[in-house]
């Protein structure tokens, strides 16, 4: 989907049109919300964020199972791989005391452009997104 946590909307599942509903949010405490039934993948967005930032943003999600045929509709075909090939010579590299930066880029067909350090970092919660400055 390209985010690590992107709007329900946003997942290629709802793009495909196949919808996320029914579906479970829980936290660590044992709080759940069940939905059932949803007009549309916005609206489960736009009532569980709220939901979540109410939880601490500490919590896991579970959508309506898909088919093994409606997968293969809507995946995004060698993501998981080339995440295991990635994390695995950022492993080795670290092993081996070589840049893993660098290493990441060469196993996913990239490059460097630029490098730096990040000094200060200022984190806030902003309508259940963490935007940060």
């Amino acid at each position: 989907t390209g985010r690590a946590f992107p709007c329900l909307h946003h997942t290629t599942a709802a793009i495909y049109g196949l919808g996320v509903a029914p579906a479970a949010l829980a936290d660590h405490l044992g709080n759940m919300v069940i939905v059932s039934k949803v007009a549309s993948s916005r609206w489960m967005e736009d009532l569980l964020r709220p939901v979540c930032s109410a939880m601490g943003c500490i919590a896991g999600l579970a959508m309506k199972p898909l088919t093994g045929a409606q997968v293969k509709q809507v995946c995004i075909k060698h993501t998981l791989s080339q995440a295991f090939s990635i994390g695995s010579a950022i492993l080795l590299a670290r092993s081996t005391h070589e840049d893993p930066v660098e290493v990441a880029a060469r196993a996913g067909g990239g490059e460097t452009v630029c490098s730096g350090k990040v000094i200060d970092v200022h984190r806030f919660t902003s309508a259940g997104f963490a935007p940060g400055e």
